[in-house]
């Protein structure tokens, strides 16, 4: 038996490597019935090999970037660490899972569909592994991976309170690296974007003001670590907009230009090109302005206005993009809501103006039915 176990793991290892490296050659209907195979070959041996050892990450990393995601392949990649936990007890030292076989699963949950469960399991295998880790087991240390998977997955969870417990995970890194017990567990840009997108995707009325008052902490820890990860960017502040832009409060696009204004400063007076506001950024803007239904004269006018500014930018070489098709139908379509005398007058301004940046070879403002 012991001599077939070892032939069978010699002729499977290849193709455990072959199947995770050229995923794409096995059609997608049979990647599942094969990591069954595999995994259950791995789970149900009574010793494992080194071979079978070694294929075990192969394997995880199978069941998590297979074509079909669901609970199931979350489940089989906790069997395998489960196997694995079963032999190191065991005394075979060799079979220890590590971080990256956490990670894994940690990715199987976050890609499972499984929602809040899913975070919930997450988040519970991450405080399970840094308590080890601060018990003496160094090779659980939770990375930067390992929390950003967690917040991606309470992001994707889809409730209410997904912003708050992804802000959740995020404070605790911020705590665990200051007290000096994860060295691994400072924030970078993405973690921070990740909960701002989470809140601007919220309904709950204070979630502009708390988006705020999380990049205030994304540019405060910048500047006490010096991290070059941690600087704030142009996505760190669209989340920031877009979460004012589905705000109710009825001075919420005042607040959309303010911000505008202020990342329009940072990038032309202090240079910093990290947060050039780009056409997402303006995109939003107009898209708040176009919510409002208190003032709609103020509106169209200053929607006209960084509508002006975006050409005179533009003719200046000064944007890395140019002014689509969108911006100018947000910018008619604010005045054709206007019952402001010369409202007509004003819409009509800007479609030629938009018809003659068209004619100059803007394709991508090309007018369209909405806009006529």
């Amino acid at each position: 038996m012991k001599f077939l176990l070892t032939v069978v793991t010699c002729i499977s290892l290849p193709l455990v490597q072959s199947y995770v490296t050229w995923i794409g050659a096995i059609p997608p209907d049979k990647q599942i019935p094969w990591l069954k195979k595999l995994t259950g070959d791995i789970c149900e041996s009574p010793t494992l090999s080194d071979a079978m050892i070694q294929a075990v990450p192969e394997v995880m990393k199978g069941w998590t970037t297979a074509k079909y995601h669901s609970a199931e392949n979350a489940v089989a990649v906790e069997r395998l660490v489960k196997r694995l936990v079963d032999e190191s007890e065991a005394g075979n030292i060799k079979a220890n899972p590590h971080t990256a076989d956490y990670n894994w699963l940690l990715e199987g949950w976050a890609r499972s569909g499984e929602g809040v469960f899913a975070a919930e399991r997450c988040e519970q295998i991450l405080r399970q592994m840094q308590a080890r880790y601060e018990d003496g087991d160094q090779n659980v240390q939770p990375n930067l991976s390992s929390f950003k998977v967690v917040i991606m997955a309470w992001r994707q969870s889809h409730t209410d309170y997904s912003a708050t417990r992804a802000q959740r995970i995020l404070e605790w890194m911020m705590e665990l690296y200051k007290q000096g017990k994860n060295d691994q567990a400072l924030p970078d840009s993405d973690c921070f974007d990740i909960v701002l997108q989470s809140w601007a995707r919220n309904r709950l009325p204070d979630a502009p003001t708390r988006a705020e008052k999380l990049l205030g902490v994304m540019e405060k820890m910048h500047q006490e670590t010096n991290s070059p990860k941690l600087r704030p960017r142009t996505l760190s502040f669209n989340a920031v907009l877009s979460a004012w832009a589905k705000s109710k409060d009825p001075d919420a696009w005042k607040r959309s230009l303010d911000i505008l204004s202020f990342m329009d400063k940072l990038y032309t007076i202090e240079k910093n090109d990290r947060v050039a506001p780009d056409l997402i950024t303006y995109h939003i803007v107009l898209g708040a302005l176009a919510r409002d239904t208190s003032s709609p004269k103020s509106v169209a006018t200053t929607a006209d206005s960084i509508i002006r500014t975006i050409q005179k930018k533009s003719a200046a070489g000064e944007l890395s993009w140019k002014p689509d098709t969108i911006l100018f139908n947000y910018a008619i379509g604010l005045w054709a809501k206007s019952t402001t005398t010369g409202a007509f007058r004003k819409a009509r301004s800007i479609l030629d103006r938009q018809l003659n940046l068209f004619h100059d070879g803007f394709v991508e403002c090309r007018p369209d039915v909405v806009g006529f």
